[in-house]
């Protein structure tokens, strides 16, 4: 009789407590990814779902492309639109993360594109997910165990090619050494001028950069981040340079380059003009 009374007492509490949301009562959820191929986390405090899908392959050195998926748990109007977004790489050995920070668009219905996952060296990358949504704010990370310079291709495997180390082909040519090169989406053409005129070893020193658009004109305004990278030894730069203003038109002041050792450097320039992203990027061999 005790037991079939105690019984009773939890039915009758169960149907007394609020029914709330579909969707959000206690012990239900309604996340689950979408595509096979992705990564999925639930956020840290269960508001949402964040399915991570990397375009073009795993994570590399470099910039790197992704979309997202947000999910809220609810059966109805799961889709989490109008979110704040922000996507931070880092690198937990190293306590830094990029110069670069990821571009986050909204294409409707719970999806958004990462644009610019710059990962500047090989290792150990966590991306940090910050969701602000209808829901509140929350967070979530995922993490890219072993990030590694993209591969190249060579002789001897598929097609007559195999795949191998990018950083195996050794220094780029002397001819595309230069002091002036073209953007990768043609936009503009950036020169570099050093001050002492040969960038020296182991000395913090600047660059004039001038940048010219498709016709020639300079291009004013602009918003650049720099990086540098050792491609044959999967390090950076020791400092943080940044450009810290524009002294005429199309020209931009470059201040904090070190180069910490000889040999075969690349500074690659992120170029912002509002929502168009092209980048340009010189290769150095210093003696």
């Amino acid at each position: 009789m005790k037991q079939l009374l105690a019984v009773f007492a939890l039915f009758t509490l169960a149907a007394c407590l609020p029914a709330g949301e579909p969707g959000h009562m206690h012990g239900e959820s309604h996340f689950a990814p979408h595509y096979k191929e992705s990564l999925f986390r639930v956020s840290d405090n269960n508001l949402y779902s964040v399915e991570l899908l990397v375009k073009g392959g795993p994570m590399t050195v470099g910039l790197n492309e992704a979309d997202i998926i947000l999910h809220r748990n609810a059966a109805r109007n799961p889709d989490v639109e109008k979110a704040t977004v922000s996507v931070t790489p880092w690198m937990p050995a190293h306590n830094h993360g990029s110069n670069l920070q990821p571009t986050v668009i909204e294409r409707g219905a719970g999806l958004y594109t990462v644009e610019n996952i710059d990962l500047i060296m090989e290792g150990k990358w966590d991306l940090r997910v910050e969701v602000d949504g209808p829901d509140g704010r929350d967070r979530t990370v995922f993490t890219f165990d072993d990030v590694r310079k993209q591969q190249a291709i060579g002789h001897g495997g598929e097609h007559g090619h195999a795949a191998i180390d990018a950083k195996a082909a050794g220094p780029p040519p002397a001819a595309t050494s230069g002091a002036t090169v073209q953007s990768v989406r043609g936009r503009y053409t950036v020169s570099y001028a050093s001050d002492p005129s040969e960038p020296p070893l182991n000395r913090i020193h600047s660059w004039l950069l001038t940048v010219t658009d498709a016709g020639g004109r300079p291009a004013t305004g602009l918003a650049i981040k720099v990086d540098g990278d050792m491609p044959a030894h999967g390090h950076g730069l020791p400092t943080r340079p940044q450009i810290t203003g524009e002294t005429g038109p199309g020209v931009y002041r470059l201040e904090g380059l070190k180069f910490s050792m000889p040999g075969w450097w690349t500074i690659t320039l992120y170029i912002r003009d509002g929502a168009e992203t092209d980048s340009a990027t010189f290769n150095l061999i210093l003696r």
